[in-house]
């Protein structure tokens, strides 16, 4: 079947099988029992009716949460690690490009003794 802008306004239709459902979009699949099924996002995931999609849904208590609220121990230790990980990855890079500058330079010195 066709997919009609309607499709994408409401989702949640019958269904038979989940091909009919990720045509609308690809995150929609065929759930329900036997005697009727229906277009749904998958596991742990909502229908944006804005950008008419499913995308993952976090069921996250925000009320409690402004600028001031300190991170989490999980939250400041993920960046601690994002961090190390960056730093060794940019120091590898730093020895690499060192590496490549030290040859060019010897290329450069020999061309030069060579005129």
């Amino acid at each position: 079947t066709e997919v009609t802008p309607d499709d994408h306004q409401d989702p949640f239709k019958q269904c038979s099988q989940s091909l009919e459902c990720s045509q609308i979009d690809i995150n929609l699949v065929c759930l329900g029992g036997r005697i009727q099924k229906v277009c749904q996002c998958r596991k742990d995931m909502a229908w944006n009716s804005v950008f008419l999609e499913c995308q993952l849904f976090l069921n996250a208590q925000c009320q409690i949460i402004d600028e001031h609220t300190p991170p989490s121990l999980l939250v400041t230790s993920a960046v601690e690690h994002a961090k190390k990980d960056e730093k060794e990855h940019y120091d590898k890079e730093v020895v690499k490009m060192k590496k490549k500058h030290r040859i060019y330079c010897k290329e450069i010195t020999n061309n030069m003794t060579l005129q």
